[in-house]
């Protein structure tokens, strides 16, 4: 177990946390995920500079923050007993720090990541009319075929979902989306990479991560690919098109559950 300063996003953008639709998200109240061997969970954000000088001994940045985590060297345990000694951990360090908030109540049941199951065509990760380009497809379906796909369960506060190739490529594509304020807030829409989008509907950062103002509350969406899933596009690698065309297949159907307005991501 250890207590790190982490990007906002984290979580989601970063191959440590990798399979993150194998996790169970903490309900509204704490943010955090944990599975079976491993689990984090936010400090409270009056926490950012305290943990941040002990930890690194310099001055906190606006778009990082304080997190306990926990990882299993062998075994595994229930799910919601890790969630609950993560939380009694963050309040113990919290209490440490000078900036506990309250002690965590009992901990409502945690949600199921749904087990691999076959991707649908027409409602990829299960959401509907998410449809993978053609772009975005391995032309060599003898080599590498998208295969499985896992989520973290029902979107709510946040959700994860993880693509699966099969056959010696073994590559993955993730999908995230998230509107926990902990997590989508200033600190992540004006970290490094974030751009205003010319139509005023929220900023976004390349082909890769968008935080879209949907109504009253901001939504944040993500997608990454390992190292490995480019190899099995050949062609379609070198211009990018299938990354931009992935995302905005993405943003664009997941949006609609989450109530977005429709985007225009520049052209480039």
């Amino acid at each position: 177990m250890s207590t790190t300063v982490n990007p906002q996003d984290f979580q989601f953008s970063t191959h440590v946390w990798k399979n993150a639709s194998g996790m169970s998200f903490l309900p509204e109240g704490s943010t955090g995920a944990v599975s079976g061997s491993r689990g984090w969970v936010l400090l409270p954000e009056k926490c950012r500079d305290e943990v941040a000088g002990i930890v690194w001994g310099i001055h906190p940045q606006s778009d990082r923050v304080p997190v306990v985590q926990a990882e299993l060297k062998k075994g595994t345990v229930e799910p919601q007993k890790l969630a609950s000694v993560l939380l009694d951990t963050v309040h113990k360090v919290a209490a440490t720090a000078g900036c506990a908030a309250d002690a965590p109540g009992p901990l409502p049941e945690l949600r199921q990541p749904t087990g691999p199951e076959a991707i649908p065509a027409d409602s990829v990760c299960r959401i509907p009319g998410f449809r993978l380009p053609e772009s975005a497809v391995p032309k060599d379906q003898d080599t590498a075929r998208l295969e499985e796909q896992r989520t973290s369960g029902t979107p709510s506060g946040s959700w994860a979902c993880d693509l699966y190739l099969s056959g010696e490529a073994a590559a993955q594509v993730s999908f995230a989306s998230s509107l926990d304020p902990a997590i989508v807030n200033d600190g992540l829409k004006t970290s490094t990479g974030f751009r205003e989008l010319a139509d005023g509907t929220g900023v976004a950062d390349g082909s890769r991560r968008a935080v879209l103002k949907c109504g009253t509350k901001d939504v944040f969406f993500g997608v990454r690919w390992d190292s490995v899933y480019p190899r099995t596009l050949k062609d379609t690698y070198r211009s990018g098109q299938a990354f931009r065309d992935v995302f905005r297949a993405f943003v664009d159907a997941a949006g609609k559950e989450h109530g977005c307005p429709a985007v225009q991501f520049p052209s480039g």
